[in-house]
């Protein structure tokens, strides 16, 4: 009798263990799969910066686009985009630049009105070739300068140029610009992974179908 009820426990016991056993690996294809979702959701959103740590050229041009403002009255010259004011003297003390990876915004320190020329205004210009091709400059609902719309506006794929001939300003005038390339614009909507984040998405892939063997086999 007492044989009986030892098997019994033991029958009931190696139950119980193959249920915590199976219990513990279904856990463990969890974790596994959560992971790879994890690094396929990193694969597949990898940013790609536009303007941030590149050099770009800016220039003030009077009275004509050909006509560069001397450099005593501008601070004409490369600047290497990092978040800050890069131009601290947009013209005359009038104003100042913060380049930001996809914006351009100008903040006024003084009133006036800029001379009725047939060209008042800057340029920003990727004269190295790093920078991806601009697609598109769109006026930012912070704008507040009376008169500037798009017509205002020029830009091809390496250059950016504002004239602002005639229009006035004062300490809260603000011009704000976004801007955006064909390779931001194709990553919002199919971006490439990097190769490193792919080799990982794959090890985690190798080892979900490996502990899935493993388990079957158990």
């Amino acid at each position: 009798m007492q044989t009986l009820i030892n098997n019994e426990l033991a029958i009931n016991s190696n139950k119980h263990s193959n249920d915590e056993e199976e219990a513990n690996m279904k856990k463990y294809r969890m974790i596994f799969l959560v992971l790879v979702v994890c690094l396929g959701l990193g694969a597949f959103t990898s940013a790609h910066a536009l303007l941030m740590g590149n050099d770009i050229y800016y220039e003030y041009h009077k009275p004509t686009f050909a006509s560069i403002l001397m450099p005593n009255y501008a601070d004409n010259g490369y600047k290497t985009v990092d978040g800050s004011v890069e131009i601290s003297n947009v013209a005359y003390d009038k104003a100042q630049m913060d380049i930001s990876d996809t914006n351009i915004f100008i903040q006024f320190l003084d009133c006036g009105t800029w001379t009725d020329v047939t060209f008042n205004g800057w340029s920003l210009t990727d004269k190295s070739n790093t920078i991806d091709a601009f697609t598109s400059v769109t006026i930012n609902s912070a704008t507040n300068m009376a008169g500037f719309d798009l017509s205002r506006i020029y830009f091809n794929g390496d250059m950016i140029t504002v004239n602002w001939a005639g229009l006035s300003f004062n300490e809260d005038t603000v011009v704000s610009l976004d801007i955006n390339s064909a390779r931001a614009s194709v990553q919002d909507v199919s971006p490439v992974p990097e190769p490193s984040t792919m080799l990982l998405l794959g090890t985690g892939l190798i080892g979900l179908a490996w502990f899935s063997r493993k388990w079957k086999l158990a």
